[in-house]
């Protein structure tokens, strides 16, 4: 069974990387939008003009991914300098959370790194990306994420290729949360399968690129 939830509402966040799909999204029913550029690739970074862009033309939260490139999360000292000029560009203009992640080389999540990110995104909350399907032990990197106060939200999909092949680790992860992050639910979530992932889930929050329909 899936675990229960205290939360009174299901989010539908959708993944977007142009204004036009971020309009389309509210209008169809997006609670939430995370920021991309090159989502063939897994999103990176996007232009600080689009960013400011969406902010002001819709309504609903808007998440800005913070990776400099596609790939591996594993990143040199040059990389990460940039994420952190991003950030405080993107603390600047007003965007409330960023999504990001880092490994080391042992595919175990970069607490100091991340650390230092926490630290400087101060009023705004972090979720840490699939970068944690890419761990040895997801279970085990979660358990290390809480000793980072700002980060507020997993995304997954529960270490698998997609959310439907997770769903038994999505349980597991929602259990090992408690009240400390919500898990959000990703890995081919579309407006097509979110009633029956949900029901075999239970979770409170979603994330997909075609979540709420085709944005064109």
């Amino acid at each position: 069974m899936p675990p229960k939830s205290n939360a009174k509402t299901m989010i539908l966040e959708a993944c977007v990387d142009s204004l036009a799909q971020s309009i389309r999204a509210e209008a169809q029913g997006a609670e939430r939008l995370e920021l991309c550029a090159s989502l063939d690739i897994g999103g990176v970074t996007p232009s600080f003009s689009l960013i400011e862009e969406i902010i002001e033309k819709v309504k609903i939260p808007v998440k800005v991914m913070v990776r400099p490139r596609g790939g591996d999360f594993v990143y040199s000292n040059e990389e990460f300098d940039d994420m952190l000029r991003t950030i405080k560009i993107l603390r600047n203009i007003g965007v409330k959370e960023i999504v990001t992640g880092i490994l080391n080389e042992d595919r175990e999540v970069d607490l100091d790194r991340m650390q230092r990110i926490s630290n400087l995104a101060v009023g705004m909350d972090i979720t840490f990306h699939k970068a944690i399907d890419d761990t040895k032990v997801p279970f085990k990197e979660l358990e290390q994420l809480k000793k980072i106060k700002n980060i507020k939200s997993i995304l997954t999909s529960g270490a698998a290729n997609s959310a439907t092949a997770g769903i038994n680790n999505l349980r597991r992860m929602i259990t090992l949360s408690g009240d400390r992050f919500s898990i959000i639910v990703a890995g081919k979530v579309t407006q097509d399968n979110i009633a029956r992932l949900h029901k075999e889930i239970g979770a409170t929050e979603y994330h997909g690129r075609l979540i709420v329909g085709d944005l064109g």
